[in-house]
Formats: structure tokens, C-alpha cells, sequence
């Protein structure tokens, strides 16, 4: 795909305010063309076959398609607009079986303003990207196979400050006043260390701690404060 003119994008995402976010990012990046924006993906695939946009940047799982299966349309149909799905952590089992539906991308939410100006990059040049963490989970490196010590070895400075904290039953605000981070921080560490375990979701991580707090305390226990 080289193009000395912007590449044309059609984003969809059922989530309004997700939607402007992503409408700032692409508006902001002098090599795209925002030519379609909306949060139904069923007028997402009228304007693509339509239209035939350079790329489409969709939601895995809308109210109405899922992004992965608007990806196989195209595909199946020979549209050559180049996909990438956006997705969070929860959404992660809608990305099992996707290998061949045709997309190019994929971006975590959590992680749009770092990995969506790289991805597209990597796209528009003919190569492939995922992001680091959702990578992690497509691969099956999530080291759910390492013992609990070997995993806790994984962690930053900070995560262990965290993990620390969750397993003393802080909440994610006393951790953010506690260490002077935000709070959107503050939950992507937490993002983070749960995939370093495993695990998917807030709650499995704090059951996760629940189960193994005397280990993990022990562990920690000349943790830096």
C-alpha cells in the first residue's frame, strides 16, 4: 500500500466516547484521511464495500457485528481495505479462532495512544502488528505455566508495589493516592500483572491474590514500601 495522498479510514466502535478518542487520534496523524465514523458495524461494511477505504479500524465486538466477522467479509469478497481490530482485555476470547479472517492489526484500547500511530505504520508498509500484551495471549506466553514464584519474578518494581497492595485488599484509588500515579495508570499495571499470570479481568486477579495472599506476602515481604 504506498500512496503519496493520506490513507482513507473507516472507524467503528458502539462505545460514543471511545469513538471521539479515536476520531482525535486518527484526525492528529497527517497521513490519514478520516472518511467514515460510526458506531454500528453493519454501516461500517455498507461504506467500506462501497467506498473502499486504504484501512478499517474496528471494534472487536459490537452491539450489531463483531469486527472479526466484518474481517471475513472483506476478505471473503476480495476488499482489499486493510483491517485492524480494536479490543480490550475482556474481549480477548472474541480474537480465538481469528487467524484467518484477514486482519492485519491489533491494537489494545488501554494502550491506543502508544500502539495505534506504530500499528498503522507497520500496516501502511505492508507488515503485521499486535500489541505487546495482546500478543502475549494470541501466543499463549502468558506464563500460566510458570510456578507462582517463577511469575512473581516477572514483575516490575511497581507491579510488586501493586500487587502488594491488591493483595492487602487496597483499592485501585488508595493505590493510585498511595503511589502518586492516576488512576488509568494505576489500572493498566494492573492489566498488566494479571496478564503476566494468566488471568483475564479484574476480579480473577483479585481471586487470584485471595488464594495465594500468604505467598505472595511472604514474597514481597522486603518489597521496597
Amino acid at each position: 500500500m504506498t500512496n503519496s495522498a493520506p490513507f482513507t479510514v473507516v472507524i467503528a466502535d458502539d462505545q460514543p466516547a471511545f469513538l471521539i478518542s479515536l476520531e482525535k487520534v486518527i484526525n492528529s496523524n497527517k497521513i490519514l484521511k478520516l472518511s467514515f465514523s460510526t458506531t454500528k458495524g453493519s454501516q461500517a461494511v455498507d461504506f467500506i464495500l462501497e467506498n473502499k477505504p486504504d484501512l478499517a479500524l474496528l471494534d472487536v465486538s459490537m452491539n450489531d457485528l463483531s469486527g472479526i466477522g466484518i474481517a471475513r467479509e472483506l476478505s471473503d469478497k476480495s476488499i482489499k481495505t486493510r483491517v485492524i481490530i480494536l479490543t480490550s482485555i475482556d474481549d480477548i476470547e472474541y480474537l480465538k479462532g481469528s487467524a484467518d479472517s484477514g486482519v492485519v492489526g491489533y491494537v489494545l484500547k488501554e494502550s491506543l495512544s502508544e500502539d495505534l500511530n506504530q500499528c498503522i505504520n507497520e500496516v501502511v508498509n505492508g507488515r503485521k502488528f499486535t500489541s505487546e500484551i495482546l500478543k502475549n495471549i494470541l501466543e499463549g506466553k502468558q506464563k500460566k505455566e510458570y510456578p507462582l514464584v517463577e511469575s512473581l519474578k516477572l514483575l516490575s518494581l511497581t507491579e510488586t508495589k501493586i500487587l502488594k497492595m491488591i493483595t492487602e485488599n487496597l483499592t485501585s484509588p488508595q493505590i493510585a493516592e498511595n503511589l502518586q500515579l492516576s488512576l488509568k495508570t494505576v489500572q493498566n499495571y494492573r492489566q498488566n500483572i494479571a496478564i503476566k499470570f494468566g488471568l483475564t479481568g479484574y476480579k480473577k486477579l483479585v481471586a487470584f491474590t485471595s488464594a495465594n495472599r500468604e505467598i505472595i506476602l511472604n514474597y514481597f515481604s522486603g518489597s521496597p514500601k
